[in-house]
């Protein structure tokens, strides 16, 4: 109480015997009224006579004024001069918080890191966890926490797969080097693939995915990257998440190299003025480069399981054709032999006849032509 108003020895005891404590309502309202406007916060006797707290008319020293008035310095404020909030400490954030602040500057609020890393849902921006994030993010150079996108490169819409031969063809040609498809020249193969491709992209998990981009060239990358891996491919329902999944890690490569830039830059910017580094800048890099790194490990593994289970398939396939193509010819080679079979059985038959009908001359014919029936008969 020493830091928060001077007092009587006798108001002291007072307050001691009849300590008067705030409803969860009554610190509700105390919060909101400091937060409406900081650079002018209310009085303390403002604040007890509001309907919200006491409303009351009394002194800012009574009783009220004092639970008021403890509850603000809970909160790390004290009242200054009657119209000045200021904190009376600082959390000392460690290491890998600041570290978790310069990551995700760009995209999340002080509050919700607040939240985050000291675990409670309930902290405001007033609290002294919230104000010292505050604090530490002034120290990090705009180039890095100021992530404003520019309005132009915002999506307002849903995304559209296509649905038409026509579509798929332009998106191909766009993202793919040398397809040049063209709906003229279609073999019957691309036309499967062109098919297939229209199905992929009508997943509800790709669906999903692309919506949670909400810049356009994130877009871009990732249908880009899809389309150049799958536009040729008959794939299966897991095989068609995988290539998802690994198109998202390079959207998150993406983003993961352009924050690294960044801290480079900022780096640089320091030691110019500083003439040494700033082991912030060095340890949020270090540690954005062991993300980006696992980043690509994952893409390359995903890719390598893909191929592997591919040419497994490929090759399976391959062996049931050639099973099929064993099969085919071994019925041809049953078939010619077959043929060859009942040819000679029909030239036995003639030559039997022919035979038979020699037999019926007389044997002076016979004698006179050279001919014995039982040489014919290969007797």
């Amino acid at each position: 109480m020493d830091n928060l108003i001077d007092l009587p020895p006798e108001k002291i005891l007072v307050e001691k015997k009849k300590d008067v404590v705030l409803t969860d309502s009554q610190k509700a309202r105390i919060l909101e009224m400091l937060m409406e406007n900081p650079e002018k916060p209310p009085k303390i006797k403002d604040i007890i006579k509001d309907p919200g707290v006491f409303n009351k008319e009394i002194d800012a020293r009574e009783m009220e004024g004092l639970a008021v008035r403890r509850f603000i310095a809970e909160k790390g404020l004290k009242f200054h001069k009657a119209r000045e909030w200021i904190p009376t400490k600082t959390i000392e954030l460690n290491e890998e918080q600041k570290l978790f602040i310069a990551n995700n500057v760009g995209t999340m609020k002080a509050l919700e890191m607040s939240r985050t890393l000291f675990n409670d849902t309930e902290l405001t921006n007033l609290d002294l966890e919230t104000r010292s994030i505050y604090e530490f993010i002034k120290t990090i150079p705009s180039n890095v926490s100021n992530k404003t996108i520019k309005d132009e490169n915002l999506v307002t819409d849903n995304y559209k797969p296509p649905k038409t031969e026509d579509q798929t063809i332009t998106r191909i040609n766009r993202y793919v080097n040398n397809a040049n498809l063209t709906r003229e020249k279609l073999t019957e193969k691309q036309k499967r693939d062109i098919k297939n491709l229209i199905g992929y992209l009508h997943t509800t998990r790709f669906l999903q995915e692309m919506g949670t981009y909400s810049r356009q060239e994130d877009r871009e990358l990732f249908e880009s990257e899809f389309i150049r891996c799958t536009y040729n491919r008959d794939l299966e329902e897991q095989e068609v998440s995988q290539y998802i999944m690994y198109c998202t890690d390079v959207v998150i490569a993406k983003d993961i190299k352009k924050r690294i830039e960044d801290f480079e830059g900022a780096q640089d910017d320091w030691i110019s003025e500083n003439q040494k580094p700033n082991m912030t800048y060095v340890e949020a890099t270090n540690g954005l480069r062991n993300e980006y790194n696992q980043c690509i490990g994952r893409q390359k593994s995903l890719l390598k399981a893909l191929e592997g289970e591919r040419q497994k398939r490929m090759e399976n396939q391959k062996e049931d054709n050639t099973s099929i193509l064993d099969l085919l010819s071994y019925w041809k080679d049953y078939e010619r032999r077959q043929h060859l079979l009942k040819l000679a059985n029909t030239r036995d038959e003639e030559l039997k006849e022919e035979i038979e009908r020699l037999k019926s001359l007389d044997e002076i014919k016979l004698e006179i032509f050279g001919i014995n029936p039982r040489e014919l008969m290969g007797e």
